[in-house]
C-alpha cells in the first residue's frame, strides 16, 4: 500500500512539472511575439519618418521653383512701411529710433527739402539719401527781397547741381528757391538729368537767361 501511494505521488509530481513547463513555454512564446510586434512598430515609425522627410524635400523644391515666393528681410519690411510715411516730420522722427531705421529711412526716402543751402554739404545729402526723386533747396534769406543783403552774398546752385547730376540721374522734380543759378548750371542739369527731369521750378532765383532755359526745354521732358 505504501508503494502504491508513492507511485501516485510521483505521477502527480511529474504531471505538475509538465504543466509548469508548458505554461513557461506559452509565456516565452507570448513575450517573443510581443517583441516582434514592437519591431514591426519600430519599422512603421521609421517608414513614417522617411515619408515626412520626403514631403519636406518636395516642399523645399517647390519653394525654390517659385522665385516670387520668399520671406522679406527686416530692412525690406521696414522699407515697405516707411514708403507710406509722407510727412517729413514723421520721417525725421523714425530716423531717430535706431541706426538701422536711420539707414533704411535714407535708402527709401524719395523727397528731401533743405531750408538752408549752407546747412549741409551737397556730398552729405547724397551719402545718406541714395534714391531721391524730388529735391527742394533754399538759398538766400528773405532779406534779399528788401535789398538787405550785400552783393555776392552767395547761394550758388552750381555745387549742388553738380552733386545732383552725379548722384541722382533719375531726378524727377527740382525746386530751387532764392538761388544764384547760371546758364552753365542749367546746361549741366539738362545733360545729366534731362531724360528723367519732369519739373524744374526756379522760384525767385537769379543769374540765368533764356539760353539756359533753352537747354532745359530741349533736353528735359
Amino acid at each position: 500500500m505504501f508503494l502504491t501511494a508513492s507511485a501516485s505521488s510521483a505521477s502527480a509530481l511529474f504531471f505538475r512539472q509538465q504543466q509548469q513547463q508548458q505554461h513557461r513555454r506559452a509565456m516565452e512564446s507570448a513575450s517573443g511575439g510581443g517583441g516582434g510586434g514592437g519591431g514591426g512598430g519600430g519599422g512603421g515609425g521609421q517608414q513614417q519618418h522617411q515619408t515626412k522627410k520626403k514631403q519636406q524635400q518636395q516642399q523645399q523644391k517647390q519653394q525654390q521653383a517659385a522665385p516670387g515666393k520668399r520671406c522679406l528681410s527686416l530692412d525690406e519690411t521696414l522699407g515697405c512701411i516707411f514708403e507710406h510715411l509722407r510727412d517729413p516730420d514723421d520721417r525725421r522722427n523714425i530716423s531717430l529710433v535706431s541706426k538701422q531705421w536711420h539707414r533704411v529711412d535714407g535708402e527709401t526716402r524719395k523727397y528731401v527739402s533743405v531750408s538752408n543751402c549752407y546747412s549741409i554739404a551737397p556730398s552729405a545729402l547724397s551719402k545718406r539719401f541714395k534714391n531721391l526723386e524730388s529735391f527742394k533747396l533754399k538759398g538766400k534769406p528773405r532779406a534779399v527781397e528788401f535789398d538787405l543783403l550785400v552783393d555776392n552774398w552767395g547761394g550758388y546752385a552750381g555745387p549742388w547741381i553738380q552733386e545732383l547730376v552725379k548722384a541722382y540721374p533719375s531726378l524727377k522734380h527740382l525746386h530751387l528757391h532764392r538761388m544764384e543759378v547760371l546758364d552753365t548750371d542749367l546746361e549741366l542739369l539738362a545733360h545729366g538729368c534731362g531724360a528723367a527731369l519732369q519739373v524744374l521750378k526756379l522760384s525767385k532765383c537769379s543769374g540765368f537767361s533764356t539760353a539756359g532755359l533753352k537747354s532745359i526745354a530741349q533736353a528735359c521732358r
